[in-house]
């Protein structure tokens, strides 16, 4: 599983706080704070990260 930003779709995600239980986690590409993150099986986050790329 892959953990992914569900601001921007960013796989660059970090602990940011709190290492064990509760961690909030700070995206590295929108520095969305959070402890929500989305998490997807690799073939989803491909696709996610596709969408994101592909111009409006």
């Amino acid at each position: 599983m892959v953990r992914v930003c569900p601001v921007c779709n960013s796989r660059r995600i970090d602990v940011w706080l709190g290492r064990g239980c509760g961690n909030m986690y700070k995206c590295l590409d929108c520095d969305y704070q959070g402890i929500i993150f989305i998490e997807v099986d690799e073939e989803t986050a491909q696709k996610l990260s596709n969408e994101k790329q592909q111009p409006e």
